[in-house]
């Protein structure tokens, strides 16, 4: 590329979301491109509308000018977007912080919510709030206030002034989710219980989305985002399947999972386990956690209450189990997990995929198991007071 000598011009506009803008040359001459990339800033790279600057012209590949090497007057840093302050609440519920509350930089961006102490000022790292280096370089990592008082441990995902309260945080799931393979199909499973923060904003959700006729996926994580990603794959699938003239399978399904889970992996909480049963290969479960990664296994568990379920799966999970087996395993396993996960719980709800169909069960807590029925009896509190004894523990 051919560099010319420094220019002076002013920023007639520039977008901090897209990293880019233009700026108006004072000889008159056509507007030039300039990228987040060549700017001169302290912190976070941005540039001000109607900012003086000092630019490079350069001429790229393709034979289009560019502004480059862009700095303040007589090579000082460029003074930015930022607006100071946090912005009302930015990004939906995701934080106090907002991006950058009346300017165009994330000077004050996330501040008090999902990554940053308090916010900052203009230019400064929109993930600590300080000035003198970028985020990339930020010593503070996840910031002050990040994934603990100010994050997911303030009340939900997003934290900041109102991440105190229990029911403002985002819809959460913290879900036990399961999927098993028998002889002629599949059985998925999952438990019913939503949170925002340590609120249960709904006893009785369904986590188990029909993508297409015979391809079913398990949501955990971010309700918002699990549910955003089902509704993009199902319209997927439902093109794929026009061009084609034929249904998709289950491992198409699970790929298109995986690569929108991995191409926006730093913006989604969601993890999935996508089942169903295909002519090719009949029935089949992709696990796609965090991340983006994917995994074809003969079962698979997620959310929060697949901690205690790990070492009871790989003893008690067998080939050529039937039907019949394989519900009651699903129905087992999230039940248990149900009773020592405190972010689990509501109802059980199954789906089996096979050759035939499709069908749907659905059992209250009542017809669950009881793990603790031997102990109730002897601790129940009716029982204590019929007996007449004042000890609260009979042995």
């Amino acid at each position: 590329m051919a560099a010319a000598a420094r220019q002076r011009g002013t920023v007639k506009w520039f977008n901090d979301t897209k990293g880019f803008g233009f700026i108006s040359p004072e000889d008159g001459s056509e507007d030039l491109f300039v990228h987040q990339s060549s700017i001169k800033s302290e912190g976070f790279r941005s540039l001000a509308e109607g900012e003086e600057v000092e630019f490079s012209v350069s001429e790229g590949d393709d034979g289009r000018t560019k502004a480059v090497d862009v700095t303040g007057p007589d090579g000082s840093f460029v003074r930015g977007g930022g607006g100071g302050g946090g912005g009302g609440g930015g990004y939906g519920s995701r934080g106090g912080g907002g991006s950058g509350g009346g300017g165009r930089s994330y000077g004050g961006s996330w501040g008090g919510g999902r990554r940053s102490g308090g916010g900052g000022g203009p230019g400064a790292c929109y993930k600590c709030g300080e000035p003198g280096h970028m985020a990339r370089d930020c010593p503070s990592a996840d910031g002050g206030g990040g994934y603990g008082g100010g994050g997911y441990g303030g009340g939900g995902y997003g934290g900041g002034a109102a991440g105190d309260a229990p029911t403002t945080g985002e819809h959460r799931m913290g879900t036990t989710i399961v999927g098993v393979c028998y002889e002629g199909g599949v059985v998925l499973g999952a438990d019913s219980r939503t949170s925002t923060g340590m609120y249960v904003a709904n006893r009785a959700s369904d986590k188990i989305t029909q993508l297409t006729d015979n391809v079913y996926v398990c949501r955990s994580g971010s309700a918002a985002d699990t549910q955003v990603i089902s509704d993009y794959i199902r319209y997927f699938l439902h093109q794929h399947t026009i061009q084609l003239g034929q249904p998709a399978t289950v491992k198409v399904a699970a790929n298109l999972i995986r690569l929108l889970a991995y191409q926006n992996k730093n913006m989604l909480q969601a993890g999935m386990i996508v089942g169903g049963w295909d002519k090719y290969e009949g029935g089949q479960i992709f696990s796609v956690p965090l991340g983006g990664t994917i995994l074809k296994q003969p079962f698979a568990i997620g959310g929060s209450g697949s901690s205690y379920l790990y070492a009871l799966l790989d003893h008690e999970w067998k080939e050529g189990m039937s039907q019949e087996e394989a519900e009651k395993f699903v129905v087992k396993v999230v039940s248990l997990a149900m009773a020592r996960d405190g972010a689990s719980g509501g109802v059980v709800r199954t789906v089996t995929i096979n050759a035939d169909g499709v069908k749907r069960n659905f059992y209250p807590g009542d017809k669950l198991p009881l793990w603790h029925d031997e102990l109730e009896p002897q601790n129940s509190l009716l029982d204590i007071l019929a007996a007449g004894n004042p000890d609260p523990m009979v042995q």
